[in-house]
């Protein structure tokens, strides 16, 4: 007999060999071929691939976002880089690599602000001849907060208003990325924003609720007496992050023994004018408030200079830039002395963006008046004729704790000054929950029983009670 090779292999089983040894050569590519398959899920959501326990180092994320790790149980999350990044600065997380931040898309938060921003403008302006300022982002803020924990219809009311993603990643990372981008550090004009989650003593709310407001809303956590100086401690904390403008968001006595806790936002921003007002010009002069009324004011008078301007048949548009070229004042005019109501009833998002959009550089001279005003609005009445009604009554924010939670009071208050020099404007919205207290239920008079199975509805017993003694 032949062997070949100085191997024992008889030559009828050469064949087979041969293709062993093949088998050998290509069995890595096989693996690494099987591997790549395996690793081509794009349609796979981390969810997915938790519940088919895949191993951490194996998880990853689609449309540009990253994997985070809580630090507390290392559960992980897709988040976009930005988000990511701010997470491990605040100790919530840790990323399993470096990233590189990216731009966090809020564009459909700040259209829903926009929105609910004009129409809160078209219920508060009934009264043509009151003044009006407010912070839709502020109230905005506050209300999201809320809505974190509310669930059911009183979730549905709450967001028809105020037009919130109700994808709760989306949300969360956009007022992240939102309330970060306002707050920017080295800006040329000063905007803050603040939130705050005041908890009465021996309340305690679910833990996950706490940890989205600190997280994506930058919440501050405090426990507080609201039956002695609760109230008191919650303006200080406004009066501090408005600069002393708004000097009481909640009146005293806003507390009491059912007050479990209330939810604040402040903003402030002052900025100065590109091209500011010469203060030596400015004169009193008249301002006419209807075709019957003129008032004298101190008129600023700006010399002639190039500005974005527009103007139509209905009104004429100019746009005042504060330093820094990021914020700017829109004046909307109407070209009527008595046009304001008609201006107010074309005013949507859509003309906004509109009549803004036909902004052209204009060589300009401006007079406007020099001004400041202080305002204040009870917020429920407002919002139940934007149809929140849930909320402030039947309530379900079972997101935040297992006591049946209600808005009791909603208050936002507003201050602006337009001097020579630029603006100044602060604004704070406050809500506090409340315990609604027990439905009484006093069985005191003949009533009938059921004995039920509790899943199928089907009767076992039923009876009639007249007489307890009989």
């Amino acid at each position: 007999m032949v062997y070949e090779i100085g191997l024992f292999v008889p030559h009828y089983l050469m064949k087979y060999f041969v293709i062993f040894l093949i088998g050998i050569a290509i069995l890595p590519l096989l693996v690494q071929s099987v591997h790549s398959l395996e690793l081509d899920t794009s349609s796979y959501s981390l969810k997915q691939q938790i519940k088919e326990g895949w191993d951490i180092e194996s998880l990853f994320c689609h449309n540009d976002q990253v994997l985070i790790l809580k630090i507390t149980d290392e559960s992980p999350a897709c988040v976009n880089p930005e988000t990511a990044v701010k997470l491990v600065d605040r100790g919530w997380g840790i990323m399993p690599a470096t990233i590189t931040p990216i731009e966090v898309n809020s564009k459909n938060i700040i259209e829903a602000n926009n929105q609910f921003a004009l129409d809160f403008y078209s219920k508060v302006s009934s009264d043509d001849e009151k003044n009006i300022f407010f912070s839709p982002t502020s109230i905005s803020i506050a209300f999201a907060i809320a809505y974190e924990g509310a669930r059911g219809n009183t979730a549905d009311e709450i967001n028809q208003a105020f037009g919130f993603p109700k994808n709760d990643e989306e949300r969360r990372n956009a007022y992240f990325a939102m309330i970060e981008q306002l707050n920017e550090k080295d800006a040329k004009y000063k905007l803050r924003i603040a939130n705050a989650l005041w908890l009465a003593e021996g309340f305690e709310p679910f833990q996950e609720y706490v940890n989205t407001a600190k997280t994506y809303y930058d919440s501050e956590v405090s426990t507080v007496n609201f039956l002695t100086d609760g109230i008191d401690i919650i303006n200080d904390w406004v009066k501090t992050k408005t600069e002393e403008k708004i000097k009481q968001l909640f009146p005293p006595g806003s507390g009491d023994s059912s007050t479990r806790m209330a939810i604040t936002n402040a903003i402030y921003f002052k900025g100065t004018w590109v091209e500011q007002f010469d203060e030596e010009q400015t004169k009193m002069d008249d301002f006419r408030v209807n075709q019957q009324t003129v008032v004298k004011v101190p008129m600023m008078e700006l010399k002639t200079t190039f500005l974005n301007y527009t103007r139509n048949d209905q009104l004429e548009i100019l746009e005042l830039p504060y330093e820094g070229d990021k914020l700017s004042m829109l004046i909307l005019l109407p070209t009527s002395v008595d046009g304001i109501k008609s201006l107010e009833e074309s005013l949507t998002t859509d003309n906004l963006n509109q009549w803004a959009g036909k902004l052209r550089k204009a060589k300009t001279k401006v007079f406007m008046p020099k001004f400041t005003l202080e305002t204040e609005y009870g917020l429920i009445p407002v919002l139940k004729e934007l149809g929140i009604h849930d909320a402030f009554g039947n309530a379900d924010f079972s997101g935040i704790s297992e006591s049946h939670l209600f808005i009791e009071k909603a208050i936002h208050k507003a201050f602006v000054d337009v001097n020579e020099e630029g603006t100044e404007a602060a604004a704070a919205t406050g809500i506090i929950m409340a315990e609604s207290a027990p439905v009484p239920f006093r069985a005191d008079h003949p009533f009938i029983f059921i004995i039920q199975d509790k899943e199928t509805g089907n009767i076992l017993f039923i009876g009639k009670i007249v007489d307890p003694t009989a």
